[in-house]
């Protein structure tokens, strides 16, 4: 599948380690074993992640890693949807892009996989590119009412509802968000 990019959305930091690997792990070994570029995209670490995860997935061997311009300040899975799908705007055409592969962790997926292929179909014809699923697994688990707040913020995003104003959960993970609330064993 040479139609396509690995699109990884940065993580929260909740694995007891100042960069969280779970999804950049997954996201490196996707693109290595299909030879696929990687948009990083996120990072409530204000740009600290974006620059670290490129040149580890550098290290690794990942050919090309795009980070610019997939920084948003608002650090939230619409804002990582929206910017990734802005860059397959002004590059799916020219690249014969058809598919992302997305990388996230399983529990984010659902909401994820929602957002960004309903961001996908604002800026492109529909059907034009195609998310796909590529979880992460491994990480810790999120509190319940992450969970819970998953399903509400995916049903908020298809009814139109969707934003700061209501929220089904605080942040979770995300330095830059003042959180600090992590996994719970």
């Amino acid at each position: 599948m040479k139609n396509a990019v690995v699109a990884m959305f940065c993580g929260p930091h909740n694995e007891g380690t100042e960069f969280p690997y779970v999804r950049i792990d997954r996201s490196i070994a996707v693109a290595l074993e299909r030879g696929l570029p990687l948009l990083i995209a996120g990072d409530a670490h204000r740009g600290r992640d974006l620059e670290y995860f490129r040149d580890y997935a550098q290290g690794a061997g990942v050919i090309e890693v795009v980070i610019e311009p997939l920084y948003d300040p608002r650090a939230s899975t619409l804002a990582d949807a929206q910017m990734v799908a802005e860059w397959l705007r002004g590059h799916h055409a020219e690249r014969g892009i058809q598919h992302v592969l997305l990388v996230t962790d399983l529990w984010h997926m659902f909401r994820a996989m929602i957002m960004l292929q309903g961001e996908i179909n604002k800026r492109l014809p529909v059907g034009t590119v195609q998310s796909i699923p590529a979880a992460a697994f491994g990480g810790p688990r999120p509190p319940e009412d992450v969970i819970l707040g998953e399903i509400k913020g995916a049903r908020d995003y298809l009814d139109g509802t969707y934003g700061p104003d209501n929220r089904a959960y605080d942040s979770y993970g995300k330095p830059a968000n003042g959180s600090d609330r992590l996994a719970r064993a």
